[in-house]
């Protein structure tokens, strides 16, 4: 559990609290702000987070997915609650899009470089036709030249 407080200015008054919780992979399960504004009433907002897949009936008990599926905000003063569901492409790890280009030398078909839209970075791919194995190297940088084989956005 992690605690925060903002102090008015006679340095003595609480105006903010905030309390988070974390789970034993250091996850944020839940954040608990109280709001006390100087002259004001107080009310409380509370955010859990949910990091598995919906199970269908409005619970979030499937497979933990290792990425926010889901969040729940809920104010005291205001009666409604803010449920917010994130869904997810996944290749090798959650993404929103990828990009597959093809390496700088077009003679040489054996190497591939894969990247994500907006990055400079990405894995080159290597293959050998006489032992057939590969090599991927990893944050290798993709050349500004490279031609676009497939592009996929969500």
């Amino acid at each position: 559990m992690t605690e925060y407080f903002e102090y008015a200015d006679d340095g003595k008054t609480i105006t903010k609290a905030d309390t988070s919780v974390f789970d034993a992979d250091n996850r944020l399960m839940r954040d608990t702000q109280v709001l006390s504004p100087t002259g004001q009433p107080s009310h409380t907002v509370t955010v859990t987070y949910d990091y598995r897949l919906a199970d269908g009936h409005g619970n979030y008990t499937g497979a933990d997915q290792g990425v926010v599926t889901h969040t729940q905000q809920r104010d005291t003063a205001n009666p409604s609650v803010i449920d917010t569901a994130t869904s997810y492409v996944w290749w090798d790890q959650a993404e929103q899009s990828k990009i597959q280009v093809r390496g700088s030398d077009p003679t040489n078909p054996n190497i591939s470089i894969f990247g994500f839209k907006g990055s400079a970075y990405g894995w080159k791919l290597v293959w050998c036709n006489s032992c057939n194995s590969g090599l991927r190297i990893s944050r290798t940088k993709v050349p500004e030249n490279t031609q676009i084989l497939i592009e996929e956005s969500d």
